[in-house]
């Protein structure tokens, strides 16, 4: 990998404007070679003692700047010392655990990093470690961003803002709430269907999924896209970031009911709402408060199902008039393809349980993008209100 190629992974990280730049270390290691990007002396010989001792292919240390350091320090604070469980699906698959160091010194770093890959040092910076490549290694960093949100938005409503920076916390919540409200209601002014050629098709796959991108509905790393022409369904490859969809984009016919080799693995969702509805257009992403409100259960502390309730959870619940269901990614007698497409059917939009939503449009994406946007708004209300009903006064209209 070029430096130059290294250096737009750096950009990106910039650009999601979480993490400083001129702290950011990156390393690689290809062909018995180590390549270190950043400006820290004594971090890079770390990162690259960690490369060697771990045989790690690529490895990210970042330090959050505000408002999530703020969600990173209260993470740690709130921890005790242990590893904090994300919750939200995809990163318990990616991630499993976020292991807590006290320092950042290099034995202590070996010892976290041999039985993980993802650590939160105290003083607030986070290190991302694989086997595999940089790419990836990028895709870890993402879903660490959205598992600290989802377990921070949570946890605030189950365990308070707590006495130690409390002022720091609620104003930070509070500059949060804002800016995500302002962020996912923006105007949606897309390409009008129907689409009835393929580069049409692909432009417009391409541009909705830049849009619930830079609109934070979905990180680009996550969700997935499509649209029907007739018995053909144009579907966003599997990893492929919605912020870039040229030549990402594959078509199957719709007849085909396993999973095609290319495609998002959320084919046989897609697949299912695309055969049991007149829609065209699907967007699945990943909205905050969506996941956040999806996971807050009255019912979970007491049900038989609670260790495994985002594939086979027993309630019937909504938020609003969306439903949430439950099922695995993919296909099977237990997959989101199952539970989505009735409801998608019924509703016009799902949530999948502490995984994302699911939306529709007739004839684009116009239609499929404001329907994610009322479920997010939905969703913040209910949230906010949340807050209030637990004795947390936020200054936060609805």
């Amino acid at each position: 990998m070029t430096s130059y190629a290294v250096e737009k992974y750096a950009e990106k990280i910039h650009k999601k404007g979480l993490f400083e730049k001129d702290s950011l270390i990156i390393g690689i290691e290809e062909s018995d070679s180590v390549q270190i990007l950043g400006k820290g002396n004594n971090e890079k010989k770390i990162v690259e003692t960690l490369i060697k001792k771990l045989k790690k292919k690529a490895i990210i240390w970042a330090h959050p700047i505000e408002p999530f350091k703020c969600i990173i320090d209260y993470l740690v604070y709130t921890s005790n010392g242990k590893a904090i469980k994300p919750e939200d699906y995809e990163s318990v698959v990616l991630i499993k655990e976020i292991l807590i160091c006290n320092t950042p010194e290099v034995e202590t770093l070996l010892e976290a990093l041999a039985k993980g890959r993802v650590v939160i040092v105290r003083n607030g910076s986070v290190i991302i470690t694989t086997r595999n490549n940089l790419d990836f290694a990028y895709t870890l960093l993402c879903a660490l961003c959205f598992s600290c949100s989802v377990k921070f938005f949570t946890d605030i409503v189950s365990k308070g803002i707590q006495e130690q920076n409390g002022e720091k916390v609620k104003n930070n919540l509070e500059s949060l709430l804002w800016s995500h409200r302002r962020e996912i209601n923006q105007e949606v002014k897309l390409m009008n269907g129907p689409f009835y050629h393929e580069e049409k098709i692909k432009a417009a796959m391409a541009e909705a999924g830049l849009y619930m991108v830079t609109t934070g509905l979905v990180d680009a790393n996550f969700g997935n896209i499509s649209y029907r022409l007739g018995n053909t369904l144009y579907i966003s490859k599997r990893g492929a970031p919605l912020s870039e969809l040229t030549g990402q984009i594959t078509q199957v016919p719709l007849e085909w009911e396993t999973q095609p080799p290319e495609a998002s693995t959320e084919y046989p969702t897609h697949r299912g709402i695309m055969i049991n509805t007149t829609h065209k257009a699907v967007c699945h992403a990943h909205p905050l408060f969506a996941v956040v409100m999806s996971l807050n259960c009255p019912e979970k502390s007491l049900c038989a199902y609670r260790e495994n309730c985002h594939i086979k959870c027993p309630q019937h619940r909504s938020l609003g008039d969306i439903p949430v269901v439950s099922g695995n990614t993919g296909g099977g007698p237990l997959g989101l393809n199952q539970s989505v497409p009735p409801a998608v059917a019924r509703a016009g939009a799902a949530i999948a349980l502490g995984h994302g939503v699911f939306t529709a449009g007739r004839i684009d994406f116009n239609e499929a993008i404001i329907k994610l946007q009322n479920v997010e708004n939905v969703c913040l209300e209910a949230y906010i209100s949340l807050l209030r009903k637990k004795g947390i006064d936020i200054s936060v209209g609805i």
